[in-house]
């Protein structure tokens, strides 16, 4: 019983991430007709949040390695695997686009404000 839910759970798994990365992946080119009128605060967070995207992806290729798809989502996974071929460029270009974060460099002459006085 304990593994027909596990299994069950790790079905349910992937096929929401496939879902998910369909709808996501699928949406690259409408991403790159719009991308101009986004604000660069906007593109940053694309940018930074699509790790969550790979994520899933190395997820559902871990899931492959071990043969825990079955056929219909193997069957997805290719499918998905050919719109990403097909967008990848087009999303790389986008968050080459990007301006860089750029994060304040620490200041060693400045003492840090503790509160305490000296």
């Amino acid at each position: 019983m304990a593994t027909t839910t596990k299994h069950q759970a790790l079905t349910d798994r992937a096929d929401r991430y496939l879902t998910y990365l369909e709808s996501e992946w699928g949406d690259v080119p409408r991403l790159g007709s719009q991308w101009a009128q986004w604000a660069e605060d906007e593109r940053l967070d694309l940018q930074v949040e699509w790790a969550i995207r790979e994520d899933r992806l190395g997820a559902l290729e871990r899931m492959e390695r071990d043969r825990a798809l079955n056929a219909r989502q193997q069957a997805r996974l290719v499918a998905l695997r050919r719109v990403i071929a097909a967008n990848r460029e087009t999303l790389e270009r986008l968050f080459a686009s990007c301006v860089p974060l750029r994060r304040p460099k620490p200041d060693a002459t400045r003492a840090l404000d503790t509160g305490i006085d000296e």
